[in-house]
């Protein structure tokens, strides 16, 4: 279903997280690739976003591996891609706070580059991480509110933290953001519809988070 939405959707870029036990490069028509680290991956138009920069990998590969469970990639195109996933609430806005001052640290060595990052943040960012030192504004994200959940479960008492279960918990805790504006967003589900705040995983979309999309302006 994955492949499907990318393709049907026309996406150039996706990110995923705890997605790293699929191959997804053997279901990718020409042009597209996959980059895989830890359990997240990104898949991407090559076309579009441009062929993997082997010295900046090298170059920032221990720096952007946060939580030991992100991918990135440098392109010949000046962009900066990651899908990340941070650790659950007790340390998750530490190491944002950590990753968007690496991030500025690297725009600044390179101001042409554009970053984009799809994270599973387990939290709401806090606005505070897309500023400067001086103040300026240097990245934008979607979801900017509360008010449309990225995920919605329900425990069942068939796990280990018994006093959880059967508490619906409704979150946005899924993030794209980027150095260029967002023209566009919304929350879907893998078929291309909007989100209806249903339970989740269900028949239509058998996942636990929904997909956040945007259209990013770079010209």
């Amino acid at each position: 279903m994955v492949i499907e939405y990318l393709l049907q959707q026309r996406i150039d870029v996706l990110c995923l997280q705890e997605a790293g036990s699929i191959d997804w490069k053997e279901e990718l028509i020409p042009g597209y690739a996959q980059h895989k680290n830890h359990d997240s991956v990104i898949l991407y138009n090559k076309n579009k976003i441009g062929n993997i920069r082997a010295d900046l990998m090298e170059q920032y590969g221990q720096e952007l591996d946060f939580n030991n469970d992100s991918a990135w990639i440098f392109t010949d195109k000046n962009y900066l891609i990651m899908s990340i996933h941070l650790k659950a609430k007790k340390i998750n806005l530490e190491q944002a706070k950590s990753l968007f001052s690496t991030l500025r640290s690297i725009k600044a060595t390179h101001p042409l580059l554009k970053i984009v990052l799809g994270m599973d943040a387990n939290h709401f960012l806090e606005t505070a991480n897309l500023f400067n030192d001086d103040g300026q504004q240097m990245f934008f994200i979607k979801p900017d509110v509360r008010d449309k959940p990225t995920t919605i479960k329900k425990r069942t008492f068939m796990q280990a933290q018994y006093k959880k279960a059967g508490v619906a918990v409704s979150e946005v805790k899924d993030h794209i953001a980027t150095t260029n504006q967002i023209v566009d967003s919304r929350i879907e589900k893998v078929n291309g519809e909007e989100s209806t705040d249903e339970l989740l995983p269900n028949d239509t979309h058998p996942y636990d988070h929904y997909i956040v999309r945007s259209v990013i302006k770079f010209i």
